[in-house]
């Protein structure tokens, strides 16, 4: 929890940065609180014994160092704003963002409920050879991602400009390279799939590689569904 509050708002920041075309300060920050949260749970697990919770805790407050010591002082630099606790901000927010809280749940949810479906009903080695596969596919839509993410700005300039021409212009080209993007991902699994796969993970997995294609195909659509949620939110249209 202590983790995800910090993410939170490091989020907020980023978003203030991410209007002054900074976004240079989210990278940073990612890369920092990336290094910390590794060096710091295998630290803890080396002076604890391998004790989970104390590592855990250690994460949290590694992670919780970089946003009092660098992003909010460099995101203060450039944007100037007022730290206040408003309950009837809160409130308000949290009805505006209701939509997209449940949109994100359920987009979230869709992997662990695959997952626990298959342990369900096909066990714990089944579930292994989906989770090896699924976890190399799933980097096409971390990709695509954080390309998309870095134009939610340009997205609601023309929108707030009434520029539809930009607004379309710009979704068939994301579209587009969606689809090249999701090609070259599936060309890369003919061609290496196999040895890679069981370059990592052993033989044992070559008979499951063709889960691979399905699994990347399911990737780019989810990151298109991602996509078009982007632009309701851009039109403040998060009911729908």
């Amino acid at each position: 929890m202590l983790i995800k509050l910090t993410e939170g708002f490091a989020d907020v920041l980023h978003g203030a940065a991410q209007k002054k075309w900074r976004l240079d300060i989210a990278g940073k920050s990612f890369v920092i609180r990336g290094i910390l949260l590794i060096a710091s749970f295998t630290v803890a697990m080396l002076i604890s014994n391998n004790n989970l919770a104390v590592s855990i805790f250690a994460m949290s407050v590694a992670t919780f160092l970089p946003l009092i010591f660098y992003d909010y002082p460099a995101v203060r630099k450039i944007d100037r704003f007022d730290l206040k606790a408003d309950f009837k901000s809160a409130i308000s927010l949290t009805k505006i963002c209701l939509p997209m809280v449940i949109y994100g749940a359920c987009i979230n949810a869709i992997v662990p409920i695959a997952r626990y479906a298959l342990e369900l009903f096909h066990g714990k080695v089944t579930l292994g050879y989906y989770a090896s596969v699924s976890t190399v596919a799933v980097l096409v839509q971390s990709f695509v991602t954080f390309i998309f993410t870095p134009l939610i700005g340009i997205f609601e300039e023309a929108y707030t400009k009434d520029d539809k021409k930009s607004v379309l212009k710009l979704l068939i080209k994301l579209i587009l390279l969606l689809i090249s993007i999701t090609a070259a991902a599936i060309i890369a699994t003919a061609l290496l799939g196999e040895f890679a796969m069981c370059l990592v993970f052993g033989d044992g997995i070559k008979e499951y590689v063709y889960l691979l294609y399905p699994t990347v195909i399911a990737s780019a659509l989810t990151a298109l569904v991602w996509l078009y949620g982007m632009l309701l939110v851009v039109m403040r249209d998060s009911k729908t």
